[in-house]
């Protein structure tokens, strides 16, 4: 393990532990209203292109936990789409 793939590691694991009391607050919210939708498509984009060239040089495990990352932020994105549709639900009820 080269010192870019351990420094890189050590950054995506941060990152992912970032990530995860996001999505439990969107849970127990029942909301991700204050997430946009550019941040989701353009984080999960630039992690996708992150992936495959940390892939290319052979950096495994950081390439394993920036997918993990990628999956945070697809679970970010269905809840996003899930509570808008239920929040867009309710307002068409009240009208």
């Amino acid at each position: 393990m080269s010192w870019q793939d351990i420094g890189m590691t050590v950054s995506s694991i941060l990152f992912s532990y970032s990530l995860i009391p996001q999505i439990i607050k969107n849970y127990s919210l029942k909301s991700a209203q204050n997430i946009s939708w550019q941040l989701c498509i353009v984080s999960m984009v630039a992690l996708s292109i992150t992936a495959v060239t940390c892939l290319s040089l052979t950096l495994y495990m950081t390439t394993i936990l920036i997918f993990f990352q990628i999956g945070c932020w697809i679970i970010i994105l269905f809840q996003k789409i899930h509570y808008h549709k239920k929040e867009l639900e309710c307002f068409s009820k009240s009208i």
